[in-house]
């Protein structure tokens, strides 16, 4: 990032726009002001983040903070968006009413088992088996935890279902195409 930017992406807070509309609109900006590396959009996305998509960002860990493919996603996940509905979403917004409801409950107990009790809610209503199995392994301490790495094994088994679909798309196309030769040489 070299001198002053061209153009100032806008801010958000993840309370009236959509988020697949702001990345968009702060990715051509980026390209406008030649913010070629990850580092250079990170500084610039952290700056222009404000309200619940900042308090989401301050809540992530240090690592996560620090990586702009991670931080963009878990962003995207975490903050509400007009029109547009996200599991992860519906994720994070669960784990946040579990540890308020759990405090209110059970405020004559150490901060620690509270977390623990929201925390034993939360995975028990993970609805994708394969999820819930993927996050119990990686063993959890916090709601924060589990919801990070719910939404990290959500995002990657969508992607590699998309591209199961694309490549049996592709396999059924070449089966078509040559239908006199097995369909097993088509996929090789």
């Amino acid at each position: 990032m070299s001198g002053k930017p061209l153009l100032l992406p806008e801010v958000f807070s993840g309370e009236s726009q959509s988020w697949t509309e702001w990345a968009e609109h702060f990715e051509n900006v980026a390209t406008v002001n030649k913010w070629d590396s990850d580092e250079d959009k990170l500084k610039w996305l952290k700056v222009r983040l404000t309200g619940k998509a900042r308090t989401v960002f301050q809540k992530l860990p240090a690592d996560v903070r620090n990586k702009y493919a991670c931080k963009k996603a878990v962003v995207r996940g975490r903050t509400s968006h007009q029109g547009e509905t996200y599991r992860d979403e519906d994720c994070a917004s669960y784990g946040d009413a579990l540890r308020v409801l759990v405090d209110k409950a059970y405020s004559d107990l150490e901060e620690k088992a509270r977390e623990r009790l929201a925390l034993t809610q939360f995975l028990a209503h993970i609805g994708n088996p394969q999820v819930a199995f993927g996050v119990r392994q990686k063993r959890p301490e916090t709601v924060e935890a589990a919801v990070v790495a719910t939404i990290e094994l959500e995002s990657y088994l969508n992607s590699c279902s998309s591209r199961v679909q694309g490549g049996a798309t592709a396999v059924a196309s070449a089966a078509t195409a040559n239908s006199t030769e097995p369909i097993l040489e088509a996929t090789e």
